[in-house]
C-alpha cells in the first residue's frame, strides 16, 4: 500500500498549494484523499 499513501500525500500537497486560491478543489481533493485512505485501511 505504499503507492496508495504516496498518492494521498501528493493529493494533500496539491490541496495545500492550490487550496489557498481554489477552496472548492481543496474540499474535493481532501474528500478523495479520505476515501483513498479508507479504502487502503480495509
Amino acid at each position: 500500500m505504499p503507492l496508495l499513501w504516496f498518492l494521498v500525500l501528493l493529493l494533500i500537497i496539491f490541496a495545500i498549494v492550490g487550496g489557498v486560491t481554489v477552496n472548492n478543489w481543496l474540499f474535493v481533493i481532501l474528500v478523495v484523499a479520505l476515501i483513498l485512505a479508507l479504502v487502503g485501511a480495509f
